[in-house]
């Protein structure tokens, strides 16, 4: 029987039917030795997991008519809004499901204006051959780094080739992903 815990509302729906459940918001933990005991906790659980599927399950993209990224005071945002996870010990599965963000804002006469803006989440599923002596602590951790780093990738890819459809000169290209530096919606560039 599986168990749950809800640390935050998703927003999302499972990507499958499942019996637990668990989101995990932007949290203000330092990034120190909460971050290396984290990959600790995530290192054991790769251990015994693979990757069988990336599905993009939501997406939206935005942008003003008035964008101009060659103007100054351009402001690029890209980071992660959430990261959740589900599991069934029946069919031993676990699914991650990041959601991330890029937005561009950009000085106008009288305020900021957001000018841009791509949301996307992606269901990594893995297999597992058990469940058991794992807690919902690990599962946070290995979501949270493996998981985010799995689906890194797949968001770049998107975020470009989005931009180029929306019309951009030159594509936004985000940096790769590095653990430890998580880009949980606070990363930021200015003057693209």
């Amino acid at each position: 029987m599986a168990s749950a815990v809800m640390i935050s509302r998703s927003t999302a729906p499972s990507p499958f039917p499942l019996r637990a459940s668990c989101v995990m918001t932007n949290s203000n933990e330092p990034q120190t030795g909460a971050t290396q005991n984290r990959i600790e906790l995530a290192v054991a659980l790769a251990q015994r997991i693979e990757i069988r599927n990336v599905v993009l399950t939501r997406c939206e993209a935005n942008r003003d008519s008035k964008l101009d990224l060659k103007r100054g005071g351009t402001l690029l945002q890209y980071g992660i809004t959430e990261v959740g996870f589900a599991k069934d010990d029946e069919s031993k599965l676990l699914c991650v499901l990041p959601t991330f963000i890029l937005k561009v804002t950009q000085e106008r006469e009288r305020d900021t204006a957001s000018v841009l803006s791509v949301t996307a989440t992606f269901a990594l599923f893995y297999t597992i051959d058990s469940f058991d002596g794992l807690t919902d602590l690990d599962l946070e951790a290995f979501s949270r780094t493996n998981g985010v780093f799995n689906a890194w990738p797949y968001w770049r890819e998107f975020a470009q080739s989005t931009t180029a459809r929306m019309g951009l000169e030159s594509p936004i290209t985000l940096p790769v992903f590095r653990i430890g530096e998580e880009p949980f919606d606070d990363q930021a560039q200015t003057n693209r």
